[in-house]
């Protein structure tokens, strides 16, 4: 009987300790689970390409959290500097469909297209207000560099040279009209 109680005693023994692997399991599970909840969230806080990548690279983020934000993250991106989207996104399949470059790398594709989309938009903007802008930066020049004389049009004048220029509007800002004029 002595040995009935210690196999009694050893299987409880091995039992709790399953029971305890099992519940630590579990528990790990659901800490990866909220951790990937809460990475896959961060992923979406991005608000442009560089930013979604510069997460990644930072390790604040894992690979797949950023797959699952690419495309939002990007149409997004496309959407503030007025882009068509669904003219990117069409863009971006017929990149990825014709270059072998970009046909596993849709990061990539969704940057070239990007840019490629903000430099056609910028283009077609400058050229579509040519006459009027022309118009406000001679009377700039005139004035002897008077801001005011821009004050109507400098806001569109900066936001086309910025998509032709596939650079943000701040940086124009620090070149100044002197820049464009």
């Amino acid at each position: 009987m002595a040995d009935d109680g210690g196999e009694a005693i050893k299987t409880a023994y091995t039992n709790g300790l399953t029971s305890a692997a099992q519940a630590i399991d579990a528990f790990e599970s659901g800490i990866l689970s909220s951790g990937d909840k809460i990475n896959e969230s961060l992923a979406y806080t991005a608000t442009s390409l560089s930013e979604l990548d510069d997460l990644l690279g930072y390790g604040a983020i894992s690979g797949q959290a950023f797959g699952m934000a690419l495309q939002t993250v990007s149409d997004a991106e496309a959407e503030s500097y007025g882009l068509d989207v669904d003219k990117y996104e069409d863009y971006v399949s017929l990149l990825q469909a014709t270059n072998e470059e970009y046909e596993n790398n849709e990061f990539l594709a969704r940057q070239v297209a990007l840019a490629n989309e903000r430099i056609a938009k910028g283009t077609e903007d400058l050229i579509d207000n040519w006459d009027d802008w022309n118009e406000t930066l001679s009377d700039y020049v005139e004035s002897g560099g008077d801001i005011l004389a821009l004050a109507d049009d400098w806001g569109e004048l900066k936001e086309a040279i910025a998509n032709t220029f596939n650079m943000d509007e701040e940086t124009v800002d620090m070149l100044g009209p002197d820049f464009v004029a």
